[in-house]
Parts: structure tokens; sequence; C-alpha cells
């Protein structure tokens, strides 16, 4: 290269490297522009959803099989962080309040739900570690095990709250509520633990038809729980329970995880006032049962759906 060459070359250079300086401000600008535009929707979508969980419960007198807020509020401090808190405890604060609770009751009510879902993400990472997504069976029962803690340390500190400031709050009504809060983190923040970017989505491709089928074949059928009699609902749930282990059986971990997601949205579909699922002629027994077997029936399936996950992935010999 000629000497007039380098010449032209470094002024070019120079020239270069003072535009990209002078663009340092208006970057950092764009920069924070960005980050507060994503970080306030982040906070707007999770408050309305944590708000709209919440309502769904506290409107039936906190009767659920299904605990949506919990699984949304779970799933984002998983995902998003810390910074996800504040919202999950505007939105608890907001639906509390919105019901004509007492200001401290929905203070310490909101308080206590942001509470339990941190220490419940910070006891997930520090006694079991990664688990976005759930990678072994190992792995699977120290979460649920985890879980049944938390649910059921959040559901009596709720009824002492609940009895000190309201109303009753017996024992069929503690045993739903962990039951719903249970349930409604298992169908939902496994789901949402598979959405990490890191994770292989090799289920969501157009030969994945198959599974696509049979999981709206299995909501579908979930339907029966409107239409039959009382006394066959128990055999129905039993029916259902085995089609939907064998289908994790088949699938695995993902495609499970989507059912159990369409599924939880009948149940949320079948609660009634005055505490009945489904039918008004249901019995307490009988609904209480049906939660049980909705709770069985998540435990197993993801256990199977786990293991059929970790048989596939970590039986393939590492490449040398």
């Amino acid at each position: 290269m000629s000497l007039a060459d380098r010449i032209n070359k470094f002024q070019k250079d120079v020239v270069a490297k003072k535009l990209l300086h002078s663009k340092v401000d208006s970057f950092n600008r764009d920069y924070f522009r960005l980050i507060l535009a994503r970080r306030t929707a982040e906070f707007l979508l999770c408050t309305c959803i944590i708000y709209g969980g919440q309502q769904l419960v506290i409107l039936n007198t906190f009767f659920s099989p299904i605990w949506p807020a919990s699984g949304v509020a779970l799933s984002a401090i998983f995902l998003r962080g810390r910074t996800m808190l504040f919202s999950i405890f505007v939105g608890t604060f907001a639906s509390y309040f919105s019901n004509n609770y007492a200001s401290l009751l929905s203070l310490q009510q909101a308080l206590l739900f942001t509470l339990i879902i941190w220490l419940t993400r910070e006891s997930a990472l520090k006694w079991i570690g990664a688990v976005a997504p759930i990678p072994t069976l190992r792995i699977f029962l120290k979460f649920v095990l985890l879980l049944g803690i938390f649910c059921a340390l959040h559901a009596f500190v709720i009824a002492f709250f609940i009895q000190t400031f309201h109303s009753d709050f017996s024992w069929y009504r503690w045993i739903l509520a962990v039951l719903g809060e249970y349930n409604g983190i298992l169908c939902l923040t496994p789901l949402c633990l598979v959405s990490d970017p890191f994770v292989v989505k090799n289920y969501f491709n157009k030969k994945a038809c198959k599974w696509w089928i049979c999981a709206l074949l299995l909501i579908i059928a979930h339907g029966l729980f409107f239409i039959m009699p009382v006394q066959s609902l128990i055999l129905v749930a039993f029916f259902l329970f085995i089609s939907v282990c064998v289908y994790a059986l088949n699938f695995g971990q993902i495609p499970t995880c989507i059912t159990l997601f369409g599924i939880s949205i009948i149940y949320l579909a079948g609660v009634l006032p005055k505490e009945k699922l489904f039918q008004n002629t249901i019995a307490q027994s009988e609904t209480l049962f049906l939660c049980l077997f909705f709770t069985l029936t998540i435990l197993v399936s993801l256990g199977l759906g786990t293991f059929k996950q970790q048989q596939r992935y970590y039986s393939i010999p590492p490449v040398s």
C-alpha cells in the first residue's frame, strides 16, 4: 500500500471513529428508552394478569381448582427476575382492595403473596439449581416438594388473616386453597419455563400435528364433566387420568405442559357459585375428590413427561 493510500485510510478511520463517538449519547438514549418501554410494558402486563387471576379466586371466595395468579407470578419472577416483584404486589393489592377488603388486610395479603413467590424462587435456585426448563425427574420431584411446602404455608397464613379480618375459613376450604395454588403453578410455570430461548423447540414444527390433535381431543374430553351424571364423574376422572398419563409417556414434557394448560382452562370454566364444580348438584366430597384427582393427574403426567424427556436427551451419546 502506497503512502497516499495509507494516509487516506487513516483519515477515513479517524472520521469513522469520530462519527461513532459522536453518536454514543444518542445510542445511550435509545437504549435507555427501549429498556424503560420494555420494563413498563412488563409491569403493566404482569399487573393486569395478576389482578385478573386474583379476581377469579377472590370473587369465588377462594374456591377454585386453579389459582392462575400464582402460576403467572412464579413464572414472571423466574423468567424476568426480581424486577417483577413490584408488579406482583400491585396487582394483588389492587385485587383485594377493589373487592372491599380492609386496607390493612389487602396490604398484608399482597405482601404475603409477593413474599411467598420470592421465597419459592430463591429456595428453588439455592436448593435445586437451574429449573428453566425442568430437565430431570429428580429436579422435578424436588420442585414439587418445595411447592407443596410453600403452598401449604401460604394457605395457612391466608386462613389466619381471613378468619381474623373477614370470615370463616374451614379446613375444607384450606385444602382446596392448597390444591388450587399447587395446580395453578404446575399448570403454568413449567410451560413458561420451557419458553426459555435456550430450550430446544423441536416439538413446534409442521410434523407435530399428531400430538396437537391428541392434546385437543384430551382437552375436549374434559368437557364430559359438564354433561355426565354426577354419579359417574369419578369414573370419568379416572379415565381421563389414565389418558393424560399415556399421552405424557408418549409425547414428553413440552406437549404435556401445553395440554395441562388447556385442561386447566376447562377446570376454571367449571367453577360455579357456592363451591360447586362443573355441576350444581355435586357434593363437597366429590368436588374435593375431583380437585385431588386433577392434582394427581398433573403430578403423574408431568413426572412421566419429564422422564420421557430425560430418556430422550440424556441417552444421546456425546459428540466426540
